[in-house]
């Protein structure tokens, strides 16, 4: 989700993965995939900063759910691999 301001000044906030285009006309219009058109005060290039911002956060946070590990037992041993030493 991000926060835009529509030509009112009212804030709102906006699922992005809703968005197909974003234009200048010169006012910023975003066109959602339902074909709603929004017209918004953020020029084109930070309604696509916010978005990227958005979707990096989400990328980051699987990616540190993904890379989590179990708790190391410092009392366990290292094991020697099996096989040919190379």
């Amino acid at each position: 989700m991000i926060e835009l301001t529509k030509l009112n000044k009212k804030k709102f906030v906006l699922n992005c993965e809703l968005i197909e285009t974003v234009e200048a006309t010169p006012d910023t219009v975003v066109t959602l995939r339902n074909g709603k058109l929004i017209i918004v005060m953020e020029p084109p290039e930070e309604v696509i900063r916010l978005t990227v911002a958005y979707r990096q956060s989400l990328y980051e946070g699987l990616l540190r759910m993904a890379v989590k590990t179990t708790p190391v037992d410092p009392n366990r041993r290292p094991t020697e691999p099996e096989g040919d030493d190379f």
